[in-house]
């Protein structure tokens, strides 16, 4: 079960690594102005935890129901998305630099957040930022990385090769989802 999990997002980053291209990533990042920047900044990382923390508010939960929401919001979206974006005819190259912009970030805003949310509560928490950089670095940038090289390097068997990873890995994520529910 261990095993299941990180399988199914390297085969799934791996493959969309495969569909993108590194000059069209940045291309996109310079069209956005800087209130699209914004809108991106508070949607993907600001609003979320501020809702979280309202429903602890509203809602009898607990302490460490609010904790766990609130920390699940600071997370910014799921770095498979990017995929079933594409399939749903967005481009997907503006949806992997958006995921790449938010992976950036993660080491920036996560730790702020979170250290904001735990002074609300008189709790210091800080989450090194490096800790999460390598995270991030491991499971998303070192799989999309090898993806684009092996797009560019073998290109024949990428294509080949991309939409069964594509396959596998969304098959996989769904059995680790099923194990996981299972134990609980």
């Amino acid at each position: 079960m261990n095993l299941i999990l990180p399988a199914a997002v390297l085969m799934l980053m791996l493959s969309v690594g495969m569909s993108l291209k590194f000059s069209e990533l940045v291309a996109n990042w310079r069209r956005l102005t800087l209130v699209t920047w914004t809108r991106l900044l508070l949607a993907t990382f600001l609003v979320p935890p501020l809702i979280a923390l309202g429903l602890g508010k509203l809602l009898p939960l607990t302490l460490a129901a609010t904790g766990g929401l609130f920390l699940i919001a600071v997370a910014p979206g799921a770095p498979l998305m990017t995929r079933g974006v594409a399939k749903k005819g967005f481009d997907l190259q503006l949806a992997a630099s958006y995921q790449v912009w938010g992976a950036l970030m993660i080491p920036i805003m996560i730790p702020l957040l979170v250290a904001a949310g735990g002074k609300l509560y008189d709790r210091d928490i800080w989450i090194p930022p490096l800790t999460l950089l390598a995270i991030v670095a491991k499971q998303q940038f070192l799989p999309l990385l090898a993806g684009m090289a092996l797009m560019y390097f073998a290109p024949g068997f990428s294509t080949t090769i991309r939409r069964a990873l594509n396959l596998l890995g969304n098959l996989l994520l769904t059995v680790a989802i099923i194990a996981l529910l299972w134990k609980l």
